[in-house]
């Protein structure tokens, strides 16, 4: 099983991420590891309508195929704004993967997250996410939604006992 947990950047989409990981076993990637170096400066010097966003989401079918090939189960973690791209990773996993729209209700806490990781060297912050956030499409393809605020994990548990994971807070 696949799962993309996509979203606006700060909605916690790396947070779940590894909460899964530890809490299941399932290994989690960061789909950001992947940019390339045009990737990544076109992001610093906010040029992303030069982005090879093509390329860079054939990068991530390549990978997870790969991976998929040594072991059963994956989490990815990915903004994916446009629909178009994750009808994609869709139709490309269809049926093993399950999209799972992480989403944080309040965006004053979206960009105090990204403000806070950018201290330590990531190239989002706020101003990037207040720039992006009108390119963002609400998704058409089939999804869950979890919320992430203060009933994050009953909702995390709930929906991987749908998956059929086990999923245990015990460590």
């Amino acid at each position: 099983m696949i799962i993309f947990l996509f979203g606006t950047w700060g909605s916690g989409k790396s947070y779940v991420g590894d909460l899964i990981e530890h809490h299941s076993g399932i290994p989690h990637m960061e789909a950001d590891l992947l940019f390339d170096k045009d990737m990544v400066r076109g992001i610093r010097l906010r040029n992303y309508h030069e982005l090879d966003l093509d390329g860079y989401f054939n990068r991530i079918f390549s990978e997870v195929t790969s991976y998929m090939r040594r072991s059963p189960n994956i989490v990815i973690s990915q903004a994916i704004y446009r629909e178009r791209y994750r009808k994609f990773l869709y139709e490309c996993f269809a049926p093993e993967v399950r999209f799972v729209w992480v989403y944080t209700p309040n965006f004053e806490i979206q960009k105090s997250r990204v403000d806070m990781r950018a201290t330590g060297g990531s190239m989002i912050n706020s101003e990037v996410i207040e720039y992006m956030s009108p390119y963002w499409e609400q998704p058409e393809i089939p999804h869950y939604v979890l919320n992430n605020d203060e009933n994050l994990n009953v909702e995390l548990e709930k929906m991987m006992k749908e998956f059929g994971v086990y999923f245990s807070w015990e460590d």
